[in-house]
């Protein structure tokens, strides 16, 4: 973060090591950029696809709210990446889809209030500075995704633009489960047969041998419903 603002970078994607993603996640991102220039009030034509008046894009998390003082959603229908219900993990609070009236194959891009989890996120060089700036004069240690999520809360002045269900998640990979994080508590003598990877549905470390063999991508999980109509959106 310190190298964007010194080096002046407009914009930066951020990945942890362990991140995963679907393999469509090039034209999810082409639909979550119409949403991201829609909450981010962009008018005219902007310098980047996602819009130039947001500070953080926040692309993988495992909880994310909607801002209580923009109500405004860009919603994605029909869409097969979206994970069913049964293989939706999260660790703190999501949009409640069903209650906001969406069905279980909708995406919905927002302001974000709170969030938790630095899967991935995009900074942009005023965003950069924001956060360094906010964390720097914050009273009490927190972890940095904490921080940014409370920053997305309470700084008025910070743009954060979500999406849920998530783009990006934590792949865990086949072997030992210690492996996972440095911050939870293991089995050492616990051994995984497959990896796998919360939230996506075609898996792009999954499907590694695939795409270099160019064979078509497969599925997580076989419960995946056929989904009837093309994918559409709307704002609301």
């Amino acid at each position: 973060m310190p190298r964007v603002v010194r080096e002046r970078i407009q914009t930066a994607l951020v990945l942890e090591d362990d991140s995963d993603w679907d393999v469509s996640f090039k034209d999810q991102l082409a639909y979550f950029a119409t949403g991201s220039r829609y909450i981010s009030g962009t008018t005219t034509t902007p310098r980047s696809p996602y819009g130039d008046d947001w500070d953080l894009l926040w692309l993988g998390h495992c909880s994310a709210q909607q801002h209580p003082a923009d109500q405004r959603r860009f919603v994605i229908e029909n869409d097969d990446t979206v994970p069913p219900m049964a293989h939706r993990i999260n660790f703190n609070a999501v949009p409640k889809l069903n209650e906001l009236g969406y069905d279980n194959s909708t995406r919905i891009v927002f302001r974000a209030n709170d969030g938790v989890c630095l899967y991935s996120y995009a900074l942009s060089y005023r965003g950069a500075q924001k956060v360094l700036r906010w964390q720097n004069n914050v009273k009490k240690f927190e972890p940095i995704d904490i921080g940014i999520g409370r920053q997305c809360r309470d700084d008025a002045a910070f743009k954060c633009i979500a999406v849920y269900p998530q783009l990006v998640d934590s792949h865990k990979s086949a072997g030992r489960a210690s492996r996972d994080s440095d911050i939870g508590t293991f089995n050492p003598a616990q051994i995984r047969e497959k990896g796998f990877t919360h939230n996506i549905v075609k898996s792009t470390r999954l499907n590694i041998d695939n795409l270099m063999m160019g064979r078509n991508a497969e599925h997580q999980w076989n419960d995946l419903p056929q989904l009837a109509m093309p994918r559409r959106t709307r704002f609301d």
